[in-house]
């Protein structure tokens, strides 16, 4: 098994011990909704998770929260 297969097999085992993911990092948003969990992504100010979501993660539906951080 390859480091990146290693890396993703140790992050899938993380985040499949919640019911609900709460992240602010595309690919946790992304496994989190392929695993069918409930994911609450906070955005930062420019927006992309929020673009991405718009364009490809619209079948999620309320599976799927963006919130916006404040920028400081």
């Amino acid at each position: 098994m390859s480091k990146a297969e290693r890396r993703f097999q140790r992050g899938v085992r993380f985040l499949s011990q919640g019911e609900t993911i709460v992240t602010d990092r595309l690919h946790a948003m992304l496994i989190g909704l392929q695993m069918g969990r409930r994911v609450i992504a906070t955005d930062n100010s420019y927006g992309k998770l929020s673009a991405y979501a718009e364009a490809w993660l619209q079948p999620f539906g309320d599976q799927l929260e963006l919130r916006m951080t404040d920028a400081v």
